[in-house]
C-alpha cells in the first residue's frame, strides 16, 4: 500500500500488519496522487508543488523530479510496461 498526504511524505505500509515501512520526503507540498509501478519497484508522486517525483521504492530515495506544469498535479499513472509517467 503506498500513501500521500499533507503532511508532504509519500509511505508505504505492510498490507499484513498495517505498520509504515518507508517514508519518502521531498514535495514541499500537499501531494495528491500515488502510485507503484508493475512490479513495486518504483512510486510515483504528483504534488500540489508542480511536480512529479519518481521514486526508488527499494533504496527509499528519489530518482527524479519531473518539472513542467504551472499548477497541481492532481493524478499520475504508469504506462502497461512502465516506460513512461
Amino acid at each position: 500500500i503506498v500513501s500521500g498526504s499533507e503532511d508532504k511524505s509519500v509511505k508505504v505500509w505492510d498490507s499484513s500488519t498495517h505498520e509504515c515501512v518507508a517514508t519518502f520526503s521531498g514535495h514541499i507540498d500537499t501531494i495528491y496522487s500515488v502510485l507503484f509501478n508493475n512490479n513495486s519497484s518504483k512510486i510515483v508522486s504528483g504534488s500540489a508543488d508542480n511536480t512529479v517525483k519518481i521514486w526508488d521504492s527499494n533504496a527509499h530515495q528519489c530518482l527524479s523530479t519531473l518539472q513542467g506544469h504551472s499548477d497541481l498535479v492532481s493524478s499520475v499513472s504508469f504506462s502497461k510496461d512502465s516506460g513512461k509517467i
